[in-house]
């Protein structure tokens, strides 16, 4: 018996936004906390599905990410972008998503956040979660 071809993983843009030493989430209505992103459509550049997929749920408007690597999980390939957003701006939910907020690494801890999330902090800001509060 043959097995059958294992398909390629799906592509996810998602980006880690920090603002003085905090993390942008998102979550929709029921769901956990998650990291922003989505898919990458068909012939679009991943850093132009990156900032769409900002835009779209959180109302970021910007130019520009950083480029921090891939990881893989479960059928997921995550392109992940990172950037700094500058202290003041806000980001608003927006479409399916229900909320988005800024959270320190202690905040994070005590919230249901989606286990790929907590992946993917882990592999690019490990320093950043495992930082004691200064608060």
């Amino acid at each position: 018996m043959r097995e059958k071809p294992q398909s390629p993983p799906r592509p996810r843009a998602t980006i880690l936004c920090i603002q003085e030493g905090r993390v942008l989430l998102v979550r929709k209505k029921g769901g956990k906390w998650n990291l922003p992103g989505g898919t990458v459509e068909k012939n679009e550049h991943p850093m132009a599905a990156a900032l769409r997929e900002l835009r779209e749920e959180t109302k970021l408007r910007l130019t520009a990410l950083n480029t921090a690597g891939t990881l893989d999980i479960g059928d997921t390939r995550h392109l992940v972008f990172t950037t700094e957003v500058t202290p003041g701006t806000n980001a608003q939910a927006n479409n399916e998503i229900e909320d988005c907020r800024w959270f320190d690494a202690d905040q994070l801890k005590k919230k249901p956040v989606k286990d790929s999330a907590i992946a993917l902090l882990n592999a690019f800001l490990r320093q950043w979660l495992e930082a004691p509060s200064t608060s």
